[in-house]
């Protein structure tokens, strides 16, 4: 068997006190990031905004960024990426930003190969800074995630993207059915990467928290608000409408309710712009002073938010969210379309 260590006095190796980085403190390049949390808490939203802060160069509150280019490789839903990113105002002189359709497995070294070989050859106006897997599940198909051996293999590989590229590595991913235990699969996901990031929802507010930082901000909190950007109208003339996370700023106190009253409160809030939501559109196609029905807005709802729900309960709820926001039944919403997945 060979051995193969190398071992240096510290006293004679010039050791580098600085790293380069995307976010200074939360992102650094060669590293591999975790991004997760609940179904429709926002998560794409807010990672966009994350990125178009770094294709400007722009910090976030207190956090240096360094401008670079971002290749977004979605898996999930492209053209709602595709989207969203147009709604984030980049011009020529920022950063490059690049939206990949289909998916890479992260299991499959050849894919892996291939995909470094084809980021190297784009043509970026800045340095490459940020590569990120949205969603992280999608990006290993067929894969137990509850596998220990499986997902430290697909993190090795996502470490290897990492390295080769001089990037970060971004992984969306799901929160688990326990809460307490962090992202949903292996904790062999936790354990591999560099960083894991958490988002929550209170109230109208989106929080970015640290929950495992190698050298950065353990426990800081980033606030977002989530609202909506309006993008013109489609081909029938229809307003389109897209979701956009704003940074608020660093938040170092506040906390959110515990585990089963922040679900409840996420999904109440989910349901509040919802039903805004479907408001707003019927509004634009009838007119705002138009009396609403109640079951018009329901045919205009999602059906996350509302799922399991009897046709009775359901119109109660609808009804008490739109009385609760405004009082009455003709009203014009205060939150503009969240739309498409999260």
């Amino acid at each position: 068997m060979t051995v193969s260590i190398n071992c240096q006095n510290i006293l004679d190796v010039d050791v580098k006190m600085s790293t380069d980085y995307a976010i200074k403190g939360m992102l650094h390049l060669g590293e591999v990031v975790t991004i997760y949390g609940q179904s429709n808490v926002g998560k794409s939203l807010v990672v966009l905004e994350i990125l178009q802060h770094i294709c400007k160069g722009q910090g976030l509150g207190n956090l240096k960024a360094r401008k670079g280019s971002i290749v977004y490789l979605a898996a999930e839903a492209p053209t709602s990426i595709m989207r969203r990113a147009m709604a984030l105002g980049l011009t020529r002189q920022d950063g490059s930003f690049f939206v990949g359709e289909g998916s890479i497995d992260l299991l499959d070294a050849a894919s892996i190969a291939q995909t470094i070989k084809y980021l190297k050859a784009l043509d970026l106006s800045e340095k490459l800074r940020v590569v990120v897997f949205d969603t992280f599940s999608l990006s290993i198909p067929d894969a137990d995630e509850n596998s220990a051996t499986a997902m430290s293999q697909a993190i090795s590989n996502a470490k290897r993207i990492a390295l080769d590229l001089d990037v970060c590595v971004i992984l969306v991913h799901h929160e688990g059915k326990d809460d307490s235990r962090g992202p949903r699969g292996s904790t062999a996901i936790k354990g591999g990467v560099d960083a894991e990031l958490k988002l929550e929802r209170s109230d109208e507010i989106v929080q970015l928290v640290g929950t495992k930082m190698r050298d950065g901000l353990l426990n800081e909190r980033m606030d977002f608000k989530i609202d909506g950007q309006d993008m013109g109208v489609d081909d029938d003339g229809d307003p389109v409408t897209v979701g956009r996370a704003k940074f608020v700023g660093l938040s170092h106190t506040h906390t959110l309710p515990k585990s089963s009253s922040r679900k409840a409160d996420s999904i109440q809030t989910s349901r509040a712009v919802a039903v805004d939501t479907a408001v707003k559109a019927v509004q634009k196609m009838c007119g705002p002073n138009h009396a609403i029905d109640t079951d018009v807005i329901i045919g205009f709802l999602p059906l996350a938010p509302f799922e399991g729900l009897k046709a009775d309960s359901l119109k109660k709820i609808v009804r008490e969210l739109i009385k609760k926001r405004t009082g009455n039944l003709n009203f014009e919403p205060s939150v503009e379309l969240i739309s498409g997945r999260d």
